[in-house]
């Protein structure tokens, strides 16, 4: 498969971070454990980190962390980790009821129908719940696919650049190359499968094509 990229034309691009500028990020997860979010606060870049489910590192949080680690269920021992010390406490906003619901949601999705569902609905409520909480002095939104079709809308209505980290191929090129696979080998057909391929729940480019 053959992926032309769309020529972008310079008017398009916005315009160059001159002045001193900060980030605020929304990310669900503990993606490559808080590396982004970290980065930025240690080079004094970062507004405000947005998150589900996170243990700030003094108070109770810092309790419950301890007690956590010592626990013999690995589900309890990962929640643990849900932390770093890199991001100081007050830079940190995490949506503990969220998260929770969030986990439980995925823990008892049956297929993979139910799980992209859960994505897309969580999805568009953590970035409700990230904008609601606002962008402070913020000049860049950071955030990754799934996860940023409401939050983007509010950041740009701000007047914010926008920053998606695709940490995976749109589902149109998973189709694409599935059914490709499909062609060369026949059998394949027998094998129940589940691709979505719409732009319903994704941030659209302005030719129309999926993005996330």
């Amino acid at each position: 498969m053959q992926l032309n990229p769309k020529n972008v034309n310079a008017s398009e691009l916005p315009p160059p971070l001159t002045e001193e500028w900060k980030a605020v990020v929304a990310i669900l997860g503990a993606r490559m454990h808080y590396a982004v979010p970290s980065v930025l606060a240690k080079t004094g870049r970062l507004e405000r980190f947005y998150t589900d489910f996170y243990l700030h590192n003094s108070g109770i949080d810092g309790v419950i962390k301890k007690i956590l680690h010592q626990m013999p269920a690995k589900i309890l021992r990962r929640a643990a980790m849900r932390s770093t010390t890199r991001l100081p406490d007050n830079l940190v906003k995490a949506f503990f009821g969220f998260g929770l619901l969030y986990t439980l949601g995925l823990r008892f999705a049956t297929d993979e129908a139910s799980r992209e569902r859960l994505y897309a609905r969580f999805g568009s409520w953590f970035g409700e719940l990230s904008s609601m909480q606002g962008f402070g002095k913020a000049k860049v939104a950071y955030g990754i696919n799934t996860a940023s079709l409401e939050w983007f809308g509010y950041a740009r209505k701000a007047g914010l650049q926008c920053v998606l980290e695709q940490c995976s191929a749109p589902y149109t090129i998973y189709a694409q190359l599935s059914e490709e696979e499909h062609q060369l080998w026949p059998g394949w057909k027998n094998i129940k499968y589940f691709i979505p391929i719409t732009c319903s729940l994704d941030v659209k480019s302005a030719n129309g094509n999926c993005l996330i």
